[in-house]
Order: structure tokens, then C-alpha cells, then sequence
């Protein structure tokens, strides 16, 4: 279909994903964006959402990933998230059980800062119960 190039995929806690795609879509702050081999150079932040790909194979993979940034490359592209999950290691429980925490801290936040970080919190895990429904 289009010519595929390597993306690497990073959090701090693992390389994500690496390997050759033909194409991929993230959430961009300024909406969706989609990257094919000669997108011109640049850097995208990221918001909460649900990253897409698209195999050599023909195979389209999604992924719930949180902030962060996009860097492309001629034929290379990396991505820089604090969190990216794949449909089948997001536990429901769990994200409502987080929805539920990250809302009451909300109500007693007396922080910016903290307010800010269960927000970022909060629209993380509405995207990992999202991408977890579409299964």
C-alpha cells in the first residue's frame, strides 16, 4: 500500500513497539494527524488517545497512549508517551476504579499542579476504557 518506515514507540518503563509501519494516526493538541513515510520532518504534541498503525501485513493495531511527542523523521518516526497500553493489558476494573479516584481528588485538590495531573489522569483512562470497548 504506502512505503513503510521504523517507528519506535518509548515510555519510561519500555520500548513500547519498533519495527516497520506504512502508516500511523495519533491525537494530536490540534487534532488527528496522520503520518505516512514522506511526512515532512516535525514535532507533534500529543494529547490522550487512541494511537493507531498500520502493519506491513496489511494489519491495523491500536493503542491507548497518554501526552506526549511525535518526532518525524525522513523515514523514521519515534514516539514519546508517559503511558501507551495495548487493548488486552487494560483491566476495566481498574480504570474505573482510577476514573473514581482521579474524580474525588478532583473535589479536593488545592493545587494547580494536582488538579492538572488527575485531569491528565482522568482523560488517560477514559481513553484506555474506550479503546477497551471497542474490542
Amino acid at each position: 500500500m504506502y512505503p513503510a518506515y521504523y517507528v519506535e514507540i518509548i515510555t519510561p518503563e519500555r520500548v513500547f513497539y519498533k519495527g516497520m509501519i506504512e502508516e500511523m494516526v495519533v491525537e494530536s493538541i490540534d487534532g488527528s494527524v496522520g503520518i505516512l513515510k514522506n511526512t515532512m520532518p516535525m514535532v507533534v504534541g500529543l494529547k490522550a488517545g487512541i494511537m493507531r498503525f498500520l502493519n506491513p501485513d496489511g494489519e491495523w493495531k491500536n493503542a491507548a497512549a497518554s501526552s506526549g511527542f511525535v518526532v518525524v523523521k525522513p523515514g523514521e518516526v519515534t514516539v514519546l508517551c508517559d503511558t501507551v497500553e495495548w487493548p488486552d493489558e487494560i483491566e476495566l476494573v481498574k480504570v474505573q476504579k482510577e476514573i473514581e479516584r482521579e474524580e474525588e481528588n478532583m473535589r479536593h485538590k488545592i493545587s494547580y499542579r494536582d488538579y492538572m495531573l488527575s485531569k491528565a489522569n482522568l482523560a488517560r483512562a477514559f481513553v484506555e476504557m474506550k479503546l477497551k470497548s471497542k474490542e
